[in-house]
Formats: structure tokens, C-alpha cells, sequence
């Protein structure tokens, strides 16, 4: 029982319980945002080779 009670009262653990709910809270943001953007995103990557490739016949 004296276990339970020092486990208990124990709150150096809170402090990694907090961080891990924190960092799963900005993942899911993250991935949220990411997902939210996503065709914006695949549409910028793809125009980076063309737009590299005009500027480098337009410079000679």
C-alpha cells in the first residue's frame, strides 16, 4: 500500500505525461495542416522543374 501511495503522490511523471500530450496535439496540427494543403503543396513541386528549366534557356 505504501507503494501505490508514493507512486501516488509522486508528480515527476506528470511532467512527461504533459510533454507527450503536448507533442501529440502538434502532430496532429501538423499532419492537419499538411493534409489541408496538400494539393497546393504536390502543385509547387511539380511546377520546380519547369520553372527551373525556363530560367535557365531564357539566361543563355
Amino acid at each position: 500500500m505504501n507503494v501505490m501511495k508514493a507512486l501516488w503522490s509522486d508528480e515527476q511523471g506528470a511532467s512527461l505525461t504533459e510533454y507527450a500530450l503536448l507533442l501529440a496535439v502538434v502532430t496532429v496540427g501538423m499532419l492537419g495542416a499538411v493534409i489541408a494543403m496538400r494539393d497546393e503543396m504536390v502543385a509547387t513541386l511539380y511546377s520546380i522543374p519547369a520553372d527551373l528549366s525556363s530560367l535557365t534557356s531564357s539566361g543563355s
